[in-house]
């Protein structure tokens, strides 16, 4: 199995931090940067240059007194956007070449504020600085993004923001998007959520505190939600039912695609085969660092809740299907922790799905109770408006 660092601590403890939400999750898996587009002219050869900002003040500009994310910022940015964004004032370019970004920004109005070895300060007619890092990576919290980038500047958050989109449309306006803006490859996903956003329905899902009607319906879906994730007793609760419902399969935000292979073949391999000792190996080599350590010290991968979650599915004889499928560049770029990116991600989870048999999905708690109806069981009604769905409570944030 690909090795992969899906869950990273201390990213994430930086992202639900910012978000405020309760359960909030991520999984991040291995991100590339594009090239520069062929009409531009390439870069020589050269060492990336790593640059690790210091968060803490940028941060700080987008939180309230209470230390969460301010709730004004969010919604600035839950909308549909063709190429890879900023985080918290980084935008995300190409590999551009100095002198070519000179150059070009030259001819806009730009002038040359600083330049040294590694980045290149101009500044804009709009009233704003952007700092350039060609050909560079962008170390934050414990991740390294071979992306290049553009800090741009401003007092706050709102004056950073609105600098963000001068720059852009700047950049649109000259017709250099396709030399300097990273395509989205989640272009399409965020305009449906955005469509369901405002014109969807929100799923109608039956209450059923002791699962009666879900055990008696053909393929129906359990929705449940883990609050925190590090802490056991909702993981215990699905195996309770797995261990006395007859379910087909679950699906889980804890594992992807890309380790669906390992996870077919643990559950369906003989005991004791070769290829059983394969993917028992391959999940514990994945489970020693993925989603170990989240609500207190990490333990051996045979300890831990999820693998074990995993164990009890596999002496059920329960197919598990891997849901989560988030970059680091989208977790990033595109604020993948926030309501908008939340619903990109559950979107996602819909379609990894099985179309059909009696399952559960399972993962955290900001997944199921947006107020908007974009939660992962509105996408499931969206797509199958007659598929029987159920939870043990409802799953709405109470709101005043």
């Amino acid at each position: 199995m690909k090795s992969l660092v899906r869950n990273t601590g201390s990213l994430l403890a930086l992202a639900c931090a910012l978000a405020g939400t309760a359960g909030c999750q991520s999984i991040a898996a291995e991100g590339r940067a594009e090239p520069a587009v062929a009409s531009a002219p390439a870069p020589e050869p050269q060492e990336r240059y790593l640059h690790a900002p210091e968060l803490g003040p940028i941060i700080m500009r987008y939180v309230t007194d209470k230390g969460f994310m301010d709730p004004e910022f969010p919604p600035t940015v839950a909308s549909p956007l063709p190429y890879l964004g900023d985080f918290y004032s980084f935008q995300a370019i190409k590999d551009v070449p100095a002198d070519r970004i000179i150059a070009d920004f030259a001819s806009r109005g730009a002038t040359l504020a600083a330049r040294d070895e590694n980045s290149v300060t101009l500044q804009f007619p709009g009233g704003y600085t952007g700092t350039f890092y060609p050909v560079s990576t962008l170390a934050v919290a414990g991740q390294q993004l071979p992306i290049s980038h553009v800090d741009i500047s401003g007092s706050d958050w709102r004056e950073e923001q609105a600098n963000v989109q001068k720059f852009r449309a700047l950049v649109e306006k000259a017709g250099l998007v396709d030399s300097y803006f990273i395509p989205n490859p989640t272009y399409s996903l965020e305009q449906e959520v955005a469509k369901q956003m405002t014109s969807g329905s929100r799923a109608d899902l039956v209450i059923d505190p002791d699962l009666a009607r879900f055990g008696a319906a053909q393929d129906a879906v359990l929705f449940l939600p883990e609050g925190v994730h590090g802490k056991p007793d909702d993981a215990n609760l699905l195996m309770d039912i797995i261990a006395r419902h007859d379910i087909d399969w679950i699906g889980l935000e804890m594992l992807g695609p890309e380790e669906q292979p390992v996870l077919d073949a643990f559950v369906s391999a003989e005991a004791g085969s070769a290829a059983y000792r394969d993917a028992r190996a391959g999940l514990l080599a994945y489970f020693a660092e993925a989603w170990n350590g989240r609500a207190g010290p990490k333990v051996p991968a045979e300890e831990l809740y999820y693998f074990k979650l995993v164990e009890a599915a596999r002496e059920q004889g329960v197919r598990v299907v891997g849901i989560e499928q988030t970059t680091i560049p989208f977790l990033i770029f595109r604020y993948g922790e926030t309501s908008f990116g939340a619903a990109v991600r559950s979107l996602e989870w819909q379609r990894n799905l099985p179309d059909d048999g009696r399952g559960v999905v399972f993962g955290g708690s900001g997944h199921y109770n947006l107020s908007e109806p974009i939660n992962v069981q509105d996408f499931v009604a969206a797509a199958d408006p007659d598929r029987p769905l159920f939870s043990m409570k409802p799953l709405l944030r109470k709101t005043n």
